[in-house]
């Protein structure tokens, strides 16, 4: 029975995806009909989650085969380095039909392609081979052992070979194939010498062909003069999507703070924006936000009809001042592949530096990033560009990736193998993705029981301290050199360590340095009190007022925030490090919500180490009448005399809070061996189950080279939150601390952070209650620590 539908609205279908993603994940399959009935896109251009996916992992075989029925995309590769077949092959205790069914069906789409190609040349019948190959080898083997059987070996030689056969696939229409091709470890965007995918798929009138071009290798599809009637219907879906995208992150807190981004601003855009499919409209709005937008979230479309409105001689501006970074160079830091191709076809320049001397090729070997580093040192040589440049630390692009490689050889840090990594990308909810994190990396480590975690401990301790620290006592030299030239007064003051490096609790590498800023404009302590605080009238210390006389306001709202970052931007523009061997680095300057990071390179002798620098501005005050020290036991209560506490900016909407940076660092950094172990055994589990923050990430195919290795992580209790935690079982269980007790004290610490419910499933707690002010309390503890605690109570029961 046939029913009419009527005119499509595609933007009024598309604002219903998420619906799709949600009745694909909980099995509303009447929901998924009526959602492909009115023209919901399967898998929109810009799309975060794929339905397909969703269902898979979930096990709802009627959704699963109603989307495969509606023509859905069976290899998606742009969203979580996880395809429908990996999905399939990669979910725990899903049923044997899932990986069956997504083997036949890639069989039988891959026969239906394979009928369209005529025998009519070597190339042609090349693609037929290697179409048959890939067939049999997922019917055999899967999502394993799969790959494009090239019979080139060089990387030039597989690149030209890639690169006729994406031609060649995409002329005819071929999209699976074009999916697969993209899935190879091989370089298949287009030099200025050669033919575009994008035109042949334009030309063969293939609009699902485009699409994969598009979407899943992330081509751009104005990076040639040729223009179609399916690149206009591309093109209003991507207007669709791009705005969303806009709309999504310019209002968010760190944008704000980084960009001076505002609502007005942002509702002027986004009008602008919406006219441009009704009339011959151009931007009237110009402004260096705008263009950090377009390339640091890739909205291509927006960017195009920008330049066709005002011309491509902006394309070059300076976007962020204080670090001369111009669209090619964020662009390429971030992995948006397709904005750096379409500026370098309308003619960016690869020459312009940023601070420190970064050229766009420079900065994706010092990220890592060495699929963008290869397609833009190939396209300078093509257009006669020295390729042998040094930035300001002496490294040319080719030694900076070597440096990045050497750096990730040498770090003790456990990376999971790919299969590792999208088993765990695969699981659903943080809480399973913790445990098989763990699981992983214990296994790797030779963890088998809770001895096996002290003993590593022990093992890391010995290669921390035999390991060089050169580059962090430099580090903490030119972030002195910082700080004391910078011009504006209210944040002239001292910085001092606090956090893991001068407690003493080093575990992987000493890569991430801690400061806190102690302002000598304001103080809310002793005789030189020159500011007030006030708490809330219910005396809750979570958040306080600050007063002073100034009037300057600069302690309502933002504004202190604000400054503090405005003022670190100027100084990054003088900065002139001492030290010709240290410098910053991209991304520069990163505001957080207490303060900024500042991101450094160290180079010694070719050998490159990426820095991190947090720094936390503060306010020296007294210690309230209304504390916790009295609870501790009098061996902590003797670090705690005449010990003063600070106050920072907790968050960005301008609440201010007491934290106990000195009194943290003196109890900590005076624990004695039991408590210690102790300490870094909890600190070691939180490093496993989170990122490491220079690595390879697991959504590594949207941007760039498939690496041996990748960094897999979860959202971890904040550090101020676990210390919280291990003082208050210290305060309560001082007797308890022998050597026999170390593991007990790790579970109990972790025990307390989670709930057990009647139906005796876990649940992070709400808050965790801070040691120093007992009405203060830490939120937002992850789902992840009851994975934790999971794998802590397994390593117990494996007790040999």
């Amino acid at each position: 029975k046939f029913e009419e539908l009527g005119d499509i609205d595609h933007a009024s279908a598309a604002d219903k995806f998420d619906e799709l993603i949600e009745a694909a994940g909980n099995n509303r399959r009447d929901k998924v009909i009526n959602l492909l009935k009115n023209h919901v896109p399967m898998l929109p251009i810009l799309a975060e989650r794929d339905p397909l996916v969703e269902a898979i992992r979930n096990g709802h075989q009627d959704v699963v085969f109603l989307l495969l029925s509606a023509g859905t995309p069976i290899c998606n590769c742009s969203i979580d380095d996880l395809t429908p077949l990996e999905a399939a092959h990669n979910t725990l205790d899903l049923p044997a039909l899932f990986p069956a069914l997504m083997r036949k069906i890639h069989s039988d789409r891959l026969k239906a392609e394979k009928s369209k190609i005529p025998q009519a040349d070597e190339l042609h019948q090349q693609l037929a081979v290697g179409l048959v190959n890939i067939q049999k080898s997922i019917l055999k083997h899967g999502d394993k052992y799969t790959k494009w059987q090239f019979t080139e070996n060089s990387d030039d030689g597989r690149h030209e070979e890639a690169s006729r056969l994406l031609i060649a696939a995409s002329g005819l229409g071929l999209s699976l194939t074009v999916q697969i091709l993209g899935l190879e470890n091989v370089e298949l965007r287009p030099l200025p010498s050669e033919e575009s995918p994008v035109d042949k798929a334009q030309a063969g009138d293939h609009l699902d062909t485009l699409y994969a071009l598009c979407r899943d290798l992330k081509m751009a599809p104005y990076a040639t003069h040729k223009e179609s009637k399916i690149l206009k219907r591309l093109e209003s879906d991507l207007l669709i999507a791009e705005c969303n995208i806009f709309k999504k992150y310019a209002l968010t807190e760190k944008i704000k703070l980084l960009l001076g981004l505002d609502e007005h601003k942002v509702q002027i855009f986004l009008e602008q924006a919406s006219k441009l499919k009704k009339s011959e409209h151009n931007w009237s709005l110009y402004d260096s936000s705008i263009f950090y937008m377009f390339a640091r979230y890739g909205l291509i479309y927006l960017l195009k009809t920008y330049t066709m409105s005002n011309g491509t001689s902006s394309l070059d501006d300076v976007i962020q001042k204080f670090s001369g970074t111009t669209m090619l160079h964020l662009s390429v830091k971030y992995g948006q592949q397709h904005i750096t191709e379409y500026l370098l076809y309308h003619g960016a320049s690869l020459e312009k530096k940023t601070i420190g001397g970064y050229t766009a090729a420079h900065i994706a070997a010092i990220l890592g990033h060495k699929d963008s580093m290869n397609y833009i040192i190939s396209y300078m040589k093509c257009k006669g560009i020295d390729t042998e440049d040094k930035c300001d630390i002496g490294m040319t692009a080719k030694e900076l990736i070597d440096g990045y490689d050497g750096m990730r050889r040498r770090c003790n840090y456990p990376f999971l193998k790919p299969n590792d990594a999208r088993n765990v990308k695969n699981e659903i909810g943080e809480m399973d993705m913790a445990l098989q994190i763990l699981r992983r990396k214990a296994k790797q480590l030779n963890i088998k029981n809770k001895d096996d975690v002290t003993t590593k401990i022990q093992e890391l301790r010995r290669k921390c301290k035999e390991s060089k620290t050169t580059q962090a006592e430099d580090i903490i030299i030119e972030s002195n050199v910082f700080f004391e030239g910078i011009n504006n007064e209210l944040f002239k003051g001292t910085i001092k360590e606090c956090g893991q490096h001068c407690e003493d609790h080093i575990i992987f590498s000493n890569d991430v340095i801690r400061f806190t800023l102690e302002l000598q404009t304001y103080s809310a302590q002793g005789d030189s009190k020159n500011v007030e605080i006030n708490s809330q009238p219910n005396e809750d210390l979570m958040t306080i007022k600050l007063k002073t006389d100034s009037k300057n306001n600069i302690f309502n709202g933002n504004n202190f925030m604000k400054t503090y970052i405005e003022a670190v931007k100027e100084r990054i523009q003088n900065f002139a490090p001492s030290n010709s061997k240290v410098n910053l680095a991209p991304p520069f300057m990163i505001p957080y919500s207490s303060g900024v990071v500042l991101c450094w390179a160290w180079n010694s002798d070719s050998n490159l180490c990426k820095v991190r620098t947090y720094i936390d501005p503060v306010i020296k005050a007294d210690l309230p009448e209304k504390n916790g020290i009295k609870n501790f036991s009098e061996r902590i209560q003797k670090f705690c005399e005449n010990i003063s506490t600070e106050l920072h900016v907790k968050n960005l909407k301008g609440d201010w809070t007491y934290r106990g940076y000195t009194l943290e660092t003196q109890i900590f950094k005076n624990l004695n061996d039991n408590e210690k172990m102790v300490w870094q055994i909890c600190r070691f589990i939180k490093l496993l189950s989170k990122k490491y923050w220079w690595a390879p990430t697991s959504n590594i195919r949207k941007s760039v080279q498939r690496l041996d290795v990748y960094s897999v992580g979860v959202c971890v209790p904040q550090d101020r939150a676990l210390k919280a935690l291990f003082l208050h079982e210290l305060a309560e269980n001082p007797d308890k601390w022998e050597k026999k007790d170390i593991f007990d004290r790790v579970l109990d610490i972790h025990r307390r952070c989670v709930t057990i419910d009647n139906s005796n499933n876990m649940h992070p707690v709400e808050s965790v209650k801070s040691f120093l002010i007992p009405s203060c309390y830490f939120n937002d503890i992850p789902e992840s620590v009851c994975g934790i605690l999971k794998f802590l109570e397994e390593s117990k029961v494996n007790q040999k």
